[in-house]
């Protein structure tokens, strides 16, 4: 296990006043940021995100060998943001028990929030050893649970070399176009306006504030209030997504909200001068699926994706798995007629044609497909799907006979529920747990996250491992940038045919590895319209 250790305490001010230590063979010393730059091997230490963002205003580009303890004690505490897991994997919160005096505990916290005394003030040498024995408990500790809960080689295997993919990406920045910003936000904003208007005919108020959280007291006298469901443990977000057909309401809503983001996101893009910085969360769910944020760039819709550029002389790359839950659901539940039918041809599309009698449904069938498969009802579905009750009883009768052909789905989800109500968790195939509160009976909720943490965690693991053979292969700057299940890329444009050839085959391999007998397909292309 690594012993090595990197303390640091950010200048949040921009005045110089950032300091930085490290710990090898238990003695503690303070170094310049330019030696940090220089540092060789792996280096424990906490806050990553905070520490690139500090190296950056020092211009000297992070160690290689990072390890965020945080990341770990996320990985261990095996709870969503939701079950109250945020208190549980603070670092400063775990940290604490681990110095003898709880007033050396809050001056480090201070001091890198940056609200404690001024250097001058401190025995820096004895505030570095202090913390530094403190961390070195706190990291003995973690490796312990690290074992005891099964996540230390995901931790090693996955995670870890993952995030030296995202810390570097932090550092090096993505490249924006400003003009093509410009032009992106007076087309959303005008769409925003007129979402906003509808919005505000539907509920006969202004919109303004009103999000996912807080816009149900409006809903009843909407065409979406009657349809909404309560009993499936499904959020009003997805709900809402599910019912945009059927629901001018549920349409005009989820497009205030998507414009609205992409009015934020063009907003912050328009103040970067070329260059944006986001922030890497490599473990950002409870499922281990990655996300960016200040920008949220992987929420920018893809009309407005072409505002990102490569570097210079370079060109943009964008790989995604083609229907990848499916092919993960497939090979998980073993269902041959599943996997025959996504090695052979398209789910959603068959679904479609299933329903509706053509393809032209096929993006309505996804969202079908995935709220079947994550535990909705089709009482739930057809609800949301329709106001017209022979229609859904036509719908409802559709999804039943297309999900009959499957019988191992069924059992599969049976199995994951039965997991979680016996042995109080369920994990993919390598770690990332996720652990209920609760005992007894599984909850609407619980019943749902059962089936979708296995499933959205197995993508994440394939996706992961796809991520480090691939910068294994084309080093750390290709990698722009994961989108959901796909990843931007960049490289020169001699280089592209090899690379689009190489990067898919490496997917494909990867999907294959862990699950074996699905032959996942891997779409190349443009990141967004142009």
């Amino acid at each position: 296990m690594p012993e090595n250790m990197l303390l640091y305490a950010p200048d949040p001010y921009g005045v110089g006043a950032s300091r930085f230590a490290v710990v090898e063979g238990g003695v503690s010393r303070e170094i310049s940021a330019q030696q940090l730059g220089e540092l060789k091997g792996t280096w424990i230490t906490y806050d990553v995100a905070t520490l690139i963002d500090e190296l950056r205003r020092c211009d000297v580009p992070p160690p290689v060998g990072l390890l965020d303890i945080s990341e770990a004690i996320r990985l261990i505490t095996g709870r969503s943001r939701a079950d109250g897991g945020e208190s549980q994997w603070n670092f400063w919160r775990q940290l604490k028990s681990h110095f003898d005096d709880e007033t050396k505990w809050r001056l480090a916290r201070e001091l890198h929030e940056g609200r404690g005394p001024s250097w001058q003030e401190i025995d820096k040498s004895s505030y570095f050893t202090s913390l530094a024995a403190a961390l070195a408990k706190l990291w003995t500790a973690t490796t312990k649970s690290l074992v005891d809960v099964g996540e230390l080689e995901r931790f090693f295997e996955i995670e870890v070399p993952t995030a030296a993919i995202y810390y570097s990406r932090q550092w090096e920045g993505i490249g924006v176009a400003p003009d093509k910003v410009k032009a992106a936000l007076e087309i959303a904003a005008h769409r925003k306006y007129l979402a906003y208007q509808q919005v505000a005919t539907f509920i006969n108020a202004s919109p303004t504030g009103l999000n996912y959280w807080n816009v149900g007291p409006y809903l009843a006298g909407t065409d979406f209030g009657a349809s909404m469901s309560s009993s499936d443990g499904y959020t009003l977000r997805d709900q809402l997504r599910l019912a945009q057909s059927a629901s001018k309401f549920a349409s005009s809503f989820i497009e205030y909200m998507d414009a609205s983001r992409d009015v934020e996101i063009l907003n912050r893009l328009n103040d970067s001068e070329g260059r944006v910085y986001p922030t890497f969360h490599p473990i950002g769910t409870i499922s281990s699926r990655t996300l960016v944020s200040d920008p949220y760039l992987q929420e920018l819709r893809r009309t407005f994706r072409h505002v990102l550029s490569a570097d210079e002389g370079k060109r943009l790359v964008y790989f995604d798995y083609s229907q990848f839950e499916p092919g993960v659901l497939a090979s998980l539940s073993g269902d041959e007629e599943l996997i025959s039918l996504y090695n052979n041809g398209d789910v959603y599309t068959a679904l479609s044609v299933a329903l509706f009698g053509n393809s032209e449904h096929r993006d309505l069938c996804k969202r079908i497909f995935l709220a079947f498969s994550y535990g909705m009802s089709v009482d739930g579905i057809t609800r949301l799907l329709s106001h017209n009750e022979a229609e859904r009883k036509s719908i409802g009768a559709g999804v039943r006979d297309f999900f009959d052909r499957f019988p191992r789905l069924h059992e599969f989800k049976m199995e994951a529920e039965r997991e979680l109500r016996t042995i109080g968790r369920v994990r993919t195939l390598l770690g990332n747990r996720r652990v209920r509160s609760g005992q007894g009976a599984l909850t609407a909720k619980e019943r749902r996250w059962a089936t979708s943490q296995v499933i959205q965690g197995n993508a994440s693991l394939i996706f992961k491992h796809a991520l480090i053979r691939i910068a294994d292969k084309f080093g750390l700057p290709s990698i722009l940038l994961p989108v959901h299940d796909a990843v931007l890329m960049q490289c020169s444009e001699h280089d592209y045919e090899g690379l689009a050839a190489e990067v898919s085959e490496i997917m494909r391999t990867s999907f294959a590895f862990w699950c074996p007998g699905i032959q996942a397909r891997v779409t190349v292309g443009h990141f967004g319209t142009q």
